[in-house]
């Protein structure tokens, strides 16, 4: 970093060297240190070094932090803080300190594109390879080409031969033992992008074919595993990418090589960014919780909008993925139908607490509501203080109402108690199916 004016009036400052106060990680809240403390973090954030400097002489330790583990280092990286970065190194902080959930101010400074302070943190000793608690080191976190390099970022030949559509190069570098699990400033592995950017469903079949061939018995095999569970910058892994495209086929060949079927995706935005907490039961602390949907739920949710039904919490699905082309309704159901072959979890909530037969329930899809019934979907599940019988007599779909009748009915006669329907199950409101129906003038429903 080049220095400037206030650079060589600073370094005839007083040696910070002889200053080493205990660090103390967490300023008791309101008291004077607290107060300093917060004042160092705004300068931090607003590049006063000087500032800063005072702190650190008046007894602040540069390594102070604050109940998420951020430290003024951290904030400084997030801004790209540079002159304020230096005087905290130059005043003892490790460069690759950790805040609560393992991000170091490299990821920040690399996530946030902040050149000048990656080059300071690198050239004083940064660890490149320091890996957050969801397993990315700072090069994957960063959005430039660039960043990547400069972070010891690796070269992507195999997304390069996947963008190029060039087949043998990809059987090429599989064979050769290519990393399956490397990913771009996207986070897409190479098999993510065989599915988002192919023109068609034969397209991506084919190049994802190759690589889960290839990739399944030969050097690349511990890959494979890892870019299975790889979770892109959209919060999606590679098969909730194929389930979100519409294609059953390329669903089932990743679910036949060991894509696991339950895995969720996750929320992204603010607040699921790894920057902020929760309190639990007992008052700690704890990571934002952003696990949403399984291939299930996506399956589903296609058909949810389809029957133009799901518009309450469409925000978090703003980068979902088009179809390959026009999915006929015997695919949309092929595709559910896979899913359930290979045992997916038919009472997994998302993270608004919706099931699967909640969603085929909000679609108006009796014959998916058939399947889940026959998979052992739980009928007397509640979301939001309603069972699916409650909103079939809210929504006066009778048809529903018999199925569900009759599904109960069939389930006792075979010995199967857990997916026994409860007709007298309350709402969160204390009301009974039945008593709904009456309030409402449902005479069919509460004849049934």
């Amino acid at each position: 970093v080049a220095p400037t004016r206030a650079r060589r009036r600073r370094s005839r400052a007083p040696s910070l060297s002889i200053h080493r106060p205990v660090v103390v990680p967490h300023p008791s809240r309101g008291s004077t240190m607290a107060q300093g403390f917060e004042k160092m973090m705004a300068a931090a954030k607003d590049n006063k070094h000087e500032q800063i400097e005072l702190f650190l002489l008046a007894g602040y330790s540069p390594s102070l932090t604050n109940k998420l583990g951020q430290s003024a280092l951290h904030i400084a990286s997030i801004w790209g803080s540079t002159e304020a970065a230096q005087v905290l190194i130059e005043a003892g902080i490790d460069p690759s300190i950790t805040n609560q959930f393992g991000w170091t101010p490299l990821h920040y400074a690399a996530k946030d594109s902040r050149y000048a302070t990656a080059r300071l943190l690198l050239a004083s000793g940064a660890d490149p390879a320091a890996e957050a608690s969801n397993g990315k080191q700072p090069w994957e976190m960063a959005k430039e080409d660039d960043m990547r390099t400069l972070c010891c970022g690796e070269k992507l030949e195999l997304h390069n031969a996947v963008i190029a559509y060039d087949v043998l190069q990809v059987q090429t570098l599989v064979r050769d033992g290519a990393d399956l699990s490397q990913t771009n400033n996207d986070g897409h592995t190479a098999i993510h992008l065989a599915i988002s950017m192919a023109d068609s469903e034969d397209d991506a079949i084919e190049m994802v074919g190759w690589m889960l061939t290839l990739g399944e018995s030969g050097p690349a095999a511990d890959s494979l595993a890892l870019a299975f569970a790889s979770i892109n910058r959209q919060g999606y892994m590679p098969l909730h990418l194929a389930v979100a495209k519409g294609s059953a086929a390329l669903a089932e060949a990743l679910l036949e090589v060991g894509a696991p079927i339950d895995a969720k995706t996750r929320l992204r935005g603010t607040g699921y960014d790894g920057n902020w907490g929760q309190r639990d039961e007992g008052g700690q602390l704890q990571e934002v919780d952003n696990k949403h949907r399984t291939a299930l739920h996506i399956a589903l949710k296609r058909l949810e909008d389809a029957a133009k039904e799901d518009d309450d919490d469409s925000d978090d699905d703003a980068d979902a993925e088009s179809d390959f082309g026009t999915t006929t309704d015997a695919q949309a159901v092929e595709l559910v139908q896979v899913l359930l072959r290979y045992n997916a979890d038919v009472n997994a909530q998302d993270a608004h607490t919706k099931r699967p037969l909640h969603q085929a329930v909000g679609a108006g899809r009796h014959d998916i509501v058939e399947l889940l019934l026959a998979a052992n979907a739980e009928p007397n599940a509640t979301v939001k203080g309603h069972a699916v019988l409650h909103e079939a007599v809210v929504t006066s779909d009778t048809r529903l109402i018999e199925l569900l009748l009759k599904h109960a009915a069939d389930a006792g006669k075979h010995g199967k108690p857990t997916a026994r329907l409860d007709v007298n199950c309350p709402s969160r409101d204390g009301w009974t199916p039945l008593a709904l129906a009456a309030r409402s003038g449902n005479h069919a429903a509460a004849k049934l």
